[in-house]
C-alpha cells in the first residue's frame, strides 16, 4: 500500500509520530465507506468507533476520532475562558 511505502522511505517525521497514512477506499451503495485495515490499526480505530466527517470544501473529506475531536473543543474553551 502507498502509506508503507512512505514509511520505508521517510522513517518517523522530526516530531517522532508516524508518516500520515494514506489508502484508497470505495463508497459502497449504502454510502458505507471502509477505511483500509492497517490505516484502522496505524491510527487506533476499533470496530464501533464513532468519527466526525468534515468536508471543508467541495472534494475535501476528512475524518477525526470522536474523543480527539471532544478533546479539541475541550481545549478551546478552556483557552477562551483565559481570555
Amino acid at each position: 500500500m502507498l502509506h508503507k511505502t512512505i514509511q520505508k522511505r521517510g522513517g518517523h517525521h522530526s516530531s517522532g509520530q508516524l508518516p500520515m497514512s494514506l489508502g484508497t477506499a470505495t463508497v459502497g451503495e449504502r454510502g458505507q465507506v471502509v477505511i483500509p485495515a492497517d490505516v484502522r490499526e496505524q491510527v487506533g480505530l476499533k470496530k464501533g468507533d464513532k468519527l466526525v466527517v468534515f468536508s471543508p470544501r467541495a472534494g475535501i473529506l476528512s475524518m477525526v476520532h470522536a474523543s480527539a475531536f471532544r478533546s479539541f473543543l475541550s481545549q478551546i474553551g478552556r483557552h477562551l475562558g483565559k481570555m
